[in-house]
């Protein structure tokens, strides 16, 4: 890099993004130009590394945190320093919390010199990366404060697993936020087996509410395609209502299939969703698995009914068969009513999924929409219409100019005279 390219004072300093790898800034001070400043932001608690290489005459560096934000280096806000005579090289290690951080580069009296400034920062990861390691939350009681945990994953930390326990029936709202990149959750029970899951695109916020007996279960938080994030996890537990037991928008109904009349494979297995905008996780346990999206009252909001496939590239899928394409899709009755039109996809292992009402698919390696938003411009204030999914129509038609539409409304007023 160029020289003379950080700043002279904090308020002006060079500001820098961490990436995986060291960054790496080449300038120079002297006594025309004693100082340079460099900031940068933790978005998590993380190990610091910053070494001062390459020098000629005698530099030093310090680490500091305007604590008060007055843009001056003030008593007790330089945290680290280093300051070794000569020519010799210049390093600091620390922990350090989230928040924003300045270095100081500077020269000794009239002392002239280039230096390297290297710094990295990694991650600290307190989540376990196994169902066995998990980070143990223990026993949740209900009503209290929500229990948050801030830590991240990545490329080197591809999972991180949280593990609590209820002792009496209740709701557990699960909320994963301050995303950078996209990153999902599942909640799992204590064999490891999904519950409930939360797959939403880009660095969307993540929510999970489930309606749980007493037990032991998991978090899973995972980065979509190797993204790194840092996140912040939110977990609480509230008794059910005693007269109403409503179903998360997340959770994974089940549903019975015993009377279909369709001929079906040895195994398959059927999901619902509800009003909300639900997450349907794929496990491929079952030779034909069904899922159905019953509405979607959060589309105006954002909320996406997403079909979660992202343990899966989708070079594994063998065919899509769309059911808004021409002779595209396929009938099948899943046993809650006549038999409709799903759309399907064939694995390359001879497994199938049959879907209706999804808007996204999420594989590991790519995103597809399926979703279409109408031209009404104040469509996505109308809930009424999303719960009863009028945007998924337009997959299939957008209507016709040929269609002659007729209203007829004779009033409910019938003893009043037209000329009075």
């Amino acid at each position: 890099m160029s020289s003379d390219l950080a700043g002279n004072s904090l308020d002006k300093a060079r500001s820098f993004t961490f990436t995986n790898n060291s960054q790496i800034f080449t300038d120079r001070v002297s006594l025309k130009d004693q100082n340079d400043y460099y900031q940068f932001t933790l978005e998590g608690r993380s190990s610091f590394q910053l070494d001062l290489t390459r020098l000629s005459a005698n530099a030093n560096v310090q680490l500091i945190r305007d604590v008060n934000g007055n843009g001056l280096v003030d008593k007790g806000e330089v945290i680290a320093a280093s300051k070794r005579t000569g020519k010799k090289a210049e390093s600091i290690t620390k922990i350090l919390e989230a928040g924003t951080y300045h270095i100081r580069v500077y020269s000794q009296g009239k002392a002239k010199t280039k230096y390297d400034l290297s710094v990295s920062a990694t991650p600290i990861d307190n989540a376990g990366n196994t169902l066995d390691t998990a980070w143990d939350i223990g026993e949740i009681s209900a009503n209290t404060e929500a229990i948050s945990y801030t830590d991240w994953v990545g490329k080197s930390d591809s999972y991180d697993y949280y593990k609590f326990n209820i002792n009496t029936a209740g709701d557990v709202t699960l909320s994963l936020k301050d995303l950078a990149a996209d990153a999902d959750m599942r909640l799992l029970n204590w064999q490891g087996e999904i519950l409930a899951g939360s797959a939403n695109i880009t660095n969307t916020d993540e929510f999970i509410t489930s309606s749980l007996t007493a037990g032991t279960y998991y978090v899973e938080i995972y980065p979509y395609n190797g993204n790194q994030t840092f996140y912040n996890l939110r977990l609480s537990f509230t008794p059910p209502d005693s007269t109403v037991m409503s179903q998360s928008s997340d959770e994974l109904e089940s549903v019975d299939d015993a009377d279909s009349t369709s001929i079906t494979p040895a195994t398959v297995v059927s999901y619902q969703g509800t009003l909300r905008a639900d997450t349907f996780v794929y496990t491929s346990t079952s030779t034909q698995t069904v899922f159905s999206g019953k509405g979607n009252i959060d589309f105006g909001s954002g909320g996406r009914d997403i079909l979660d496939l992202s343990a899966f590239v989708s070079t594994q899928v063998q065919a899509f068969n769309y059911a808004h394409t021409a002779n595209g899709g396929v009938v099948y009755d899943p046993g809650d009513s006549v038999a409709r039109v799903f759309d399907a996809i064939a694995f390359s292992d001879g497994k199938q999924i049959f879907f209706e009402g999804i808007d996204t698919i999420k594989f590991a390696d790519t995103v597809i929409d399926l979703s279409v938003i109408p031209n009404d411009p104040l469509f996505n204030q109308q809930w009424n219409l999303h719960m009863m999914d009028v945007q998924k129509a337009w997959r299939f038609t957008t209507g016709s100019d040929q269609i002659l539409l007729g209203i007829e409304d004779t009033g409910i007023a019938t003893d009043i005279r037209a000329d009075s």
